[in-house]
């Protein structure tokens, strides 16, 4: 379930967001609902919310001062702005600090809707992608494990290894020089025995 938070104060506005929203279709749930924007930063800090749904003005932190803040500290906050005509322009400005979307009051049910389900869906697209990355580093870290123990299985057979055909073959990055290898074979699991002798104490 992805968090949302929502700031506005006027708490009439607050609740009409929350009951627009079609948390269960949408796999959201609300975190908080807050009337200023000192209250929202601190629940930002508190919940990490992935996306905060704030009016642009607010007393303490305005909205936009709010954004500043979070996009300053790096914290993955998805924000949709709103705002009533008069207050157009800052809606305009925030969306230079990177925001999703804002929304003109009277809140139409369908755009918060479709905006949400835009978001969610990119990061749904963003973790599928966080995914496949941490899939193919792992592979590629299991196939540099079986490439180096080819190469020490290589050299524990056939001793000495041209170095620039080693760091081709075997993906390695040795420089020039004289090296020397020696290997430990354990023949009993040391940690076992150890165990054992302290149970006998």
């Amino acid at each position: 379930m992805r968090r949302v938070l929502i700031a506005d104060d006027e708490s009439k506005v607050g609740l009409l967001i929350k009951n627009l929203v079609e948390w269960e279709r949408l796999e959201l749930e609300c975190v908080g609902l807050v009337r200023d924007g000192d209250t929202a930063y601190e629940k930002i800090k508190e919940f990490r919310p992935d996306i905060v749904i704030t009016d642009i003005r607010m007393p303490g932190l305005s909205g936009l001062d709010l954004i500043r803040k979070v996009v300053e500290e790096k914290l993955h906050v998805r924000f949709i702005v709103v705002s009533g005509y008069k207050y157009f322009e800052y809606a305009q400005q925030a969306i230079r600090y990177g925001v999703e979307d804002y929304l003109l009051k009277p809140v139409d049910e369908v755009e918060l809707n479709q905006i949400l389900d835009r978001i969610c869906a990119s990061e749904r697209e963003k973790e599928k992608e966080n995914q496949r990355l941490h899939t193919a580093e792992r592979k590629l870290s299991d196939s540099k494990y079986i490439l180096h123990r080819e190469f020490l299985e290589s050299i524990s057979h056939n001793g000495v290894q041209n170095l620039e055909e080693a760091n081709k073959n075997y993906g390695l990055n040795f420089g020039q020089g004289v090296f020397g290898a020696f290997g430990i074979k354990i023949d009993r699991n040391i940690k076992q025995e150890k165990n054992e002798q302290q149970l006998q104490l």
